[in-house]
């Protein structure tokens, strides 16, 4: 289980990296107001495995299951508050509503990351 979670973690990481500095290069943030959705949704599928692996090592799958997804909402609002101190989003227009767009995202991701681990986890519990 955990080495094909850390497997999709880690190509959510590099996907997330990669479509980032993309972005930061060729002003794709700026030309599409969705393209930063792709990268919340896979950083937060990444964010969402690595602590249900870590959570689930001390506690039952239920609460690491939840514990992994308020990890990923507090990095996700960290994330977004990041964002505002460094200026990235201070004086953008419609502020407020790509911060809940974002937020959104982070929650998807999480759900999505809830499923996979959920399922993994069923999978080594049945054999």
């Amino acid at each position: 289980m955990r080495f094909k979670l850390y497997s999709i973690a880690a190509a959510c990481s590099l996907g997330a990296g990669l479509l980032n500095a993309l972005a930061i290069r060729y002003f794709l943030y700026w030309t599409f107001s969705w393209f930063d959705v792709i990268v919340h949704v896979l950083a937060s599928i990444m964010v969402f495995i690595v602590s249900f692996a870590l959570f689930s090592h001390r506690f039952e799958t239920k609460k690491a299951l939840y514990l992994a997804l308020g990890s990923t909402l507090v990095v996700g609002v960290l994330w977004e508050i990041f964002e505002y101190i460094s200026g990235a989003t201070r004086f953008e227009p419609g502020l407020i509503e790509d911060t809940l767009y974002d937020l959104a995202s982070d929650i998807f991701g999480g759900a999505v990351g809830a499923w996979l681990s959920f399922t993994e986890a069923k999978k080594l519990q049945n054999k």
